[in-house]
């Protein structure tokens, strides 16, 4: 199949899909980077500290290849990710990481995983590995996602209620290029994107996370598509299927999952992004 390669440029200034999270203070400043930076973190946020504080803050990320970021610098598209302090839900943190990143955030500020916690130490609990597993993905996909601007967010009238952000950038959905008319389910939420060329890709997350269980969605398409998922563990795209008029997607609590579709007429092929400066 051949393959297709689109150039794009930086957004902003910014070249990649940003991880971060926020300064707060430790005991071993450059320890909590280290681990911070096995959770795929690669900028720490630190606000405004003072001259001396951020004179050491730039010296620990100079030593573990972290980037620093201070004062208001964050980026117009970074969505602040809050980490709660008492019971972790991992279905509710994927929730609200996937659900900013479906309405176009390109990039996730964690508030604050860089903390004197047992989990984010050289003994770390299955939440480590949780945020570290959900943060590789999100680099995979930030290849595609860099290239790509919202065209509309989709979801029924009751999942809307339950979730201000999604309601904040909700879109009826005649104005999709995917999407047939049809009444959505509770509990699924749609972002649709297009590239310079205008692909068009849909995410689909299972904002369902009370239930804790997988769920299968079945969405009208608005024709005969082609579909390419974007694979979450190394970023490239794989054709699902030659023909189809329904989206069969079965997905994690909270999760995402990112496809490229294609009129079904058109010859297929595979597209790589590259970044141009």
């Amino acid at each position: 199949m051949r393959k297709k390669t689109i150039c794009r440029r930086p957004l902003q200034g910014q070249d990649h899909f940003i991880i971060e999270t926020a300064y707060v203070k430790t005991k071993d400043l450059r320890l909590s980077l280290e681990n911070c930076k096995k959770m795929y973190v690669d900028r720490l946020h630190a606000g405004d500290v003072g001259a001396q504080e951020a004179r050491m803050v730039e010296a620990a990320c100079r030593e573990t290849a972290v980037e620093s970021a201070f004062g208001s610098e964050r980026g117009q598209r970074v969505a602040v990710i809050p980490v709660p302090k008492g019971d972790f839900c991992a279905e509710d943190l994927r929730r609200e990481v996937f659900s900013a990143v479906l309405c176009g955030a390109a990039g996730i500020e964690y508030d604050s995983i860089l903390d004197e916690r047992s989990v984010w130490k050289n003994d770390p609990e299955p939440v480590f590995y949780y945020i570290q597993d959900m943060n590789y993905r999100l680099t995979q996909y930030g290849r595609t996602l860099m290239a790509l601007k919202v065209a509309g967010v989709y979801c029924s009238e009751a999942t809307a209620r339950k979730y201000p952000e999604l309601a904040a950038r909700r879109a009826p959905l005649s104005e999709s290029a995917v999407l047939a008319e049809q009444k959505l389910p509770d509990g699924l939420a749609i972002g649709e994107f297009a590239d310079s060329d205008d692909n068009r890709y849909l995410m689909y997350q299972n904002v369902d996370v009370e239930n804790r269980k997988v769920r299968s969605f079945q969405i009208k398409l608005s024709r005969e598509l082609r579909a390419y998922r974007v694979n979450p563990h190394s970023g490239k795209q794989v054709p699902v299927k030659d023909k189809l008029t329904e989206q069969c997607i079965l997905i994690m609590p909270g999760d995402g999952d990112l496809i490229r579709y294609q009129p079904a007429e058109d010859k297929p092929f595979l597209i790589e992004y590259a970044l141009k400066k």
